[in-house]
C-alpha cells in the first residue's frame, strides 16, 4: 500500500468564515486588529502578504555563526559553525579577527559546548537518540569522550572553585537513575558524589551545601550541610505538585535563594534559612503567573526578576548588584524599547566586556560586543536570514473557555493582509508542561510569510500560570485541553478572522498529539492536520517512556492518567483508537531515533488508516529523534509542510507536492525500522 497519492514521503535520516453585519474594531493585548466586514456587501479585502515569499532555507538552514561566547580573558571569542553540515567549535580572536577551527567533528554535530579554563566540553548524541556523553577537545584537534558508556550524560556545575573538575549528572550505574559525579577533565577520572541526585549547590566558598535527591518530576527530598566533612541532614521533602528549586547562596553564604510556590499559587523568588527550609521572605511575585531571577555578576547578588504574562517583563534591582545594574541600561540605551536586551553571563574576568544578546518577535536575533568603559557597541553576527520589516508582528490574546477559564495565547497575522477570513494554522505547543512566549518564532513567521495566521494557544496545563491553571490540565489530554484549542478556534471563527473552512492544526510532540486529536475527534473543524513526533497511543507511550524519565512515572500517571486505572480514559482519548473518525488530509512525520515519542506511535496511526484506506503523507528521517534538528532534515520536512498547506488551504507556496520525491511504501518503513 502506498499513502495520499500512492506515496508515503520517507527520508534517509529533528515546539475560519463568518457573518458579521457591522465594522468591528477588536483590541488585543493593547494591539488593534480592525476587520471591516459591511452590511450584505461583499468586500475586496487583500489576502495576499505585500512581503517577497522567502525561501524555505531562509528560515530553517543552519547560519553560518551559531551564538558567540566571550573567553575569560575577553580576548577570543568561541562559536560553532557548520562544515559540511556539521557543526564545529571555532576560535576568533577580537582584535585580529583571525579565526581558527578547534574541532573536527566529521560525522555528528556538536550540540553545545562550554569552556572549563582553556579546555572546550562539548556534548553530543547518537542521531537524536538524547543518550547524550561528554567530550573534552584535545589540542591536535581530536577529541576525547569522557563519558564513554551507553548513558544519558550532562553537565550539572562548571565548578568554578576548581580549575580541572566539574559535576555532571549520569545514569551509568541504574538506567532508572541519575547520579552527581565529579569528572576531571583533564585525566578523565570520575568519582560518585550523590546517588540519586539531580543537583548540588554550593556556597560562594566552593562548598557544597545543598544536596537535592530524588526526582523533580515526583518529588525531592532537600538536604543542608554546614561544611565539607559534615552529613547531609533532610531539611525538606518537596511534592511534584510544589515548586520548590534552590537557587545560590547570599553574598555572606548564610542564607539562600530559591523559587518556590509552597503556600501559594504562583512561583516567587524567596529568601531562605537553608537549615531549616523555612521562608524568611519573598523578594518578589506575580499574582498570575510564575516569576523567576536574574543572577548578577558577583557572586551571592541578584540583578532582578522576570516574569511572562503576556510578553517578557524585567525588574532590575540597583542596589543589590551594582555592575550588572548598570551594565544592563547601559546596554538598553543603545537599542530600541521594542526589543530585548539580554547581557550574557559569560563576560570577561574585569567586568568590562560582555557579549550583548538582542531581538525581538520580528528580530531572529543579533549579537553585539560590547565594551562598557568605551561604550561601545560592535555587531558581532546578525542571525536573521530575512528582513526583520517583512516579518509579522506577535500579538497576545486572551479568549475565555467554554467552562470560563481564561486562555492567553499569541496570533501572528501575515504582513500585509486584512485579519478577515484568512487560513489559519493552529500550531499547539510540546509538553504540555510548557508555554509559548512572545519571540520570533521560525515556525510561527514560515507560515505568515506563506499567507496563513498563526494561532498559539497556552491551553491550561500550560507552565508558568501557577499551581491552578497547571493541574487542570491534569487527565485532560484530548478532553478540556483540547477543548481549549478548539475553544481558540471558535473564537477566531467569530471574530471574522478565521475562515472556517482553511483552518489546519499542526504540532510537535504534545503538539503532535493535539494534532492527531484535533483530526480525530473535531475533524469537521480542521481542513488538515500535521503530527511531527506526536503520540497516536496513551498506553504504549507511557509503556516507552526513556529510562531517564522513569523516576517520574508517578508525576505522568498523575497528569497524563493510569494505565489501568485510567484504561477508559486512554481508550476514549487516544487516536489510535478512532481512527475511523479521520477523515481529513494528514501529515505524519517522525525520528526513527527518537526516545521520547517512539516511531511506534507514527506508524501505528499509519497503519490503521491504512487498514481503512485513508491516505497520509508519511515522512521518516533515520538520523533524527525527537524532532528535526538537522538543516537538511528540516528543509525538506518545511518544504512538503508548506505544499501540503497550500495543497488544502490555497497559502503561498514555493513547492508542490508532486515535485517532492520522498516516496516509500509503508511496507518498506516497516521493514526497516522493525518497530511495530
Amino acid at each position: 500500500m502506498k499513502t495520499n497519492k500512492n506515496r508515503t514521503i520517507l527520508g534517509s535520516a529533528l515546539i475560519l468564515g463568518v457573518c458579521l453585519g457591522v465594522i468591528g474594531i477588536y483590541i488585543i493585548s493593547n494591539q488593534t486588529i480592525v476587520q471591516t466586514v459591511l452590511h450584505g456587501q461583499e468586500t475586496t479585502l487583500n489576502q495576499e502578504p505585500t512581503v517577497p515569499l522567502y525561501p524555505v532555507e531562509a528560515f530553517f538552514a543552519s547560519p553560518d555563526v551559531i551564538f558567540y561566547h566571550l573567553a575569560p580573558d575577553g580576548e577570543n571569542l568561541l562559536f560553532l559553525s557548520p562544515v559540511n553540515g556539521i557543526n564545529n567549535v571555532f576560535r576568533r580572536h577580537i582584535n585580529t579577527g583571525e579565526v581558527y577551527q578547534l574541532t573536527f567533528e566529521e560525522e555528528q554535530s556538536i550540540l553545545h559546548f562550554n569552556l572549563k579554563g582553556d579546555t572546550v566540553l562539548f556534548l553530543q548524541d547518537q542521531f537524536g537518540d538524547q543518550s547524550f556523553n561528554i567530550f573534552r577537545m584535545n589540542e591536535d584537534g581530536t577529541s576525547t569522550n569522557l563519558t564513554p558508556y551507553p548513558v544519558h550524560a550532562w553537565i550539572s556545575n562548571m565548578l568554578e572553585s576548581s580549575e580541572e573538575e566539574i559535576l555532571i549528572g549520569m545514569n551509568r550505574e541504574d538506567p532508572l537513575s541519575n547520579n552527581i559525579y565529579r569528572l576531571n577533565v583533564l585525566t578523565g577520572e570520575i568519582v560518585l558524589v550523590a546517588p540519586d541526585a539531580w543537583g548540588l549547590i554550593f556556597d560562594n566558598a566552593g562548598v557544597p551545601r545543598i544536596l537535592s535527591q530524588g526526582e523533580s518530576l515526583i518529588g525531592m527530598t532537600i538536604s543542608h550541610r554546614y561544611n565539607a566533612d559534615d552529613d547531609f541532614e533532610i531539611v525538606m521533602n518537596v511534592g511534584f505538585k510544589d515548586v520548590f528549586l534552590p537557587q545560590f547562596f547570599d553574598t555572606t553564604n548564610t542564607y539562600m535563594y530559591a523559587l518556590s510556590n509552597i503556600g501559594r499559587e504562583t512561583t516567587a523568588v524567596v529568601r531562605i534559612d537553608p537549615a531549616t527550609g523555612a521562608e524568611l521572605e519573598v523578594l518578589f511575585e506575580h499574582e498570575r503567573v510564575d516569576a523567576n531571577l536574574i543572577r548578577g555578576f558577583n557572586p551571592g547578588t541578584i540583578a532582578g526578576f522576570q516574569y511572562t504574562e503576556d510578553y517578557l517583563n524585567r525588574i532590575h534591582i540597583k542596589d543589590l548588584c551594582e555592575v550588572r545594574y548598570l551594565m544592563q541600561m547601559q546596554a538598553e540605551a543603545h537599542f530600541s524599547d521594542g526589543e530585548i536586551v539580554s547581557i550574557l553571563r559569560n563576560t570577561s574576568s574585569n567586568r568590562n566586556i560582555a557579549i550583548v544578546w538582542v531581538g525581538s518577535d520580528v528580530c531572529r536575533g543579533r549579537q553585539y560586543f560590547f565594551n562598557k568603559e568605551n561604550d561601545t557597541m560592535t555587531l558581532l553576527v546578525d542571525f536573521n536570514s530575512t528582513n526583520p520589516g517583512h516579518m509579522a508582528p506577535m500579538t497576545s490574546i486572551r479568549y475565555t473557555a467554554r467552562d470560563g477559564l481564561e486562555i492567553q495565547g499569541y496570533l501572528t497575522i501575515p504582513v500585509g493582509v486584512e485579519p478577515y477570513n484568512l487560513p489559519v494554522v493552529v500550531l499547539p505547543h510540546g509538553g504540555p508542561w510548557f508555554r509559548d512566549h512572545w519571540e520570533f518564532n521560525e515556525e510561527v513567521q514560515f507560515l505568515a510569510n506563506r499567507g496563513y495566521a498563526v494561532f498559539q494557544p497556552n491551553f491550561r496545563g500550560s507552565d508558568g500560570f501557577g499551581r491552578s491553571f497547571l493541574e487542570a490540565g491534569s487527565r485532560q489530554w484530548g478532553l478540556s485541553i483540547q477543548d481549549d484549542i478548539t475553544d481558540g478556534v471558535l473564537w477566531l471563527i467569530e471574530q471574522g478572522i478565521a475562515d472556517p473552512n482553511r483552518v489546519a492544526i499542526f504540532g510537535s510532540s504534545f503538539g503532535g498529539y493535539a494534532a492527531l486529536a484535533g483530526a480525530t475527534f473535531t475533524p469537521e473543524l480542521f481542513a488538515a492536520a500535521i503530527s511531527m513526533v506526536g503520540i497516536s497511543n496513551i498506553f504504549t507511550f507511557l509503556e516507552s517512556i526513556p529510562p531517564w524519565w522513569e523516576e517520574g512515572r508517578e508525576m505522568f500517571y498523575h497528569r497524563v492518567g493510569h494505565p489501568v486505572y485510567d484504561y477508559d480514559l486512554f481508550k476514549a482519548t487516544s487516536p489510535l483508537f478512532h481512527a475511523e473518525q479521520i477523515n481529513i488530509p494528514l501529515f505524519i512525520a517522525h525520528g526513527a531515533n527518537d526516545p521520547i515519542t517512539t516511531l511506534a506511535e507514527s506508524v501505528q496511526i499509519v497503519q490503521a488508516l491504512d487498514a481503512l484506506g485513508v491516505e497520509v503523507e508519511f515522512m521518516v528521517r533515520w538520523d533524527e529523534g525527537h524532532g528535526f534538528f538537522i538543516p537538511q532534515n528540516r528543509i525538506e520536512f518545511y518544504s512538503v509542510l508548506e505544499a501540503f498547506l497550500a495543497e488544502h488551504l490555497g497559502g503561498r507556496t514555493s513547492n508542490r507536492l508532486e515535485d517532492l520525491n520522498y516516496t516509500q511504501t509503508l511496507e518498506e518503513v516497516l521493514e526497516v525500522s522493525q518497530c511495530c
